[in-house]
């Protein structure tokens, strides 16, 4: 008969303890409890207090739940204007103006409208460009150019695969219409969270469609870095250099930096300051074999 009462006493005793849990409570006045949670209903919670024992909370007497900040919108990717087409790119269009009037009157134009897209097999860049200016009715510089790059990758590689296709017009060179292409193999220099090293080889030849010589075999050694400054800010870095196989010492070079700044995140705003600097030693004499060019734009992603 001890035993059963010694059970049914244990019983009594260990139910509540196994069943509580620890919480904490705040109250309208600032106050807070905790303790161990033996009871509760509707109207009140049942604590056990390690100094004060047993309390009863009534539930009216509870400072309600602090709310949450609302998470911000997620932009939901409904392709280029919302058409559906170019789901998953980014897709960026820049323009800058700037003109004068009074006793010179000029007008100068720049604009630029990119593509990106990258998943595990494949890596895509689609760039084009053009510049227009204008003084006293004359027109002093149209050029612009169009390129389309593909890298094939590996998984879990740094090493992959490239072709590069670009189109050249310049109203006052001695060419007018120039196309390349080039292929080759690259390789991931260094990766790390906020900058990104990569090199390129590979070879292939450019058609001046103007110019004296029609065909030039050349080999391409190339390297891009991206610098992540913040979340609101990237530089850009291209470098291309174009050895003339033909003509041992010739050759010609590329380069292109770009300073990318988002105003407002989600708003798809932003402003890109960027240098060009071309270099070509096959140069005719009226034409100077260095180019450089700069630009400010207004961009927008869409």
């Amino acid at each position: 008969m001890r035993i059963l009462c010694l059970a049914f006493l244990m019983s009594t005793f260990w139910t509540p303890l196994a069943s509580a849990a620890i919480e904490t409570f705040r109250l309208e006045s600032g106050d807070v409890v905790s303790g161990d949670v033996l009871e509760r209903n509707a109207d009140r919670i049942l604590l056990q207090h390690p100094i004060f024992g047993r309390l009863e909370l009534p539930v009216a007497e509870l400072a309600a739940p602090e709310a949450k900040p609302p998470e911000p919108p997620r932009r939901v990717d409904r392709g280029a204007f919302g058409s559906g087409w170019l789901i998953g790119w980014k897709r960026r269009i820049g323009l800058g103006f700037s003109g004068a009037e009074g006793s010179t009157k000029e007008a100068n134009i720049d604009a630029n409208l990119r593509f990106d897209f990258e998943n595990e097999e494949k890596r895509w860049k689609i760039d084009s460009v053009y510049s227009f200016s204008n003084s006293d009715g004359e027109t002093d510089k149209s050029q612009g150019h169009l390129q389309v790059n593909r890298d094939w990758l590996q998984s879990g590689s740094r090493w992959f695969q490239f072709a590069n296709g670009r189109y050249d017009y310049d109203r006052f060179r001695a060419w007018n219409h120039r196309v390349g292409l080039v292929g080759g193999i690259g390789y991931d220099l260094y990766e790390g969270e906020l900058w990104l090293l990569r090199g390129r080889l590979g070879g292939g030849g450019s058609y001046e469609l103007d110019g004296e010589e029609d065909l030039r075999p050349e080999a391409l050694v190339g390297i891009d870095s991206n610098w992540t400054i913040s979340d609101r800010q990237k530089v850009e870095l291209v470098g291309e250099l174009f050895p003339d196989l033909s003509d041992f010492g010739e050759l010609r070079t590329r380069e292109t930096l770009d300073w990318n700044i988002k105003i407002a995140e989600g708003s798809g705003l932003g402003l890109s300051f960027g240098v060009r600097h071309e270099y070509q030693s096959q140069s005719d004499d009226d034409d100077d074999p260095n180019e450089l060019t700069y630009r400010g734009l207004v961009t927008y992603d869409f």
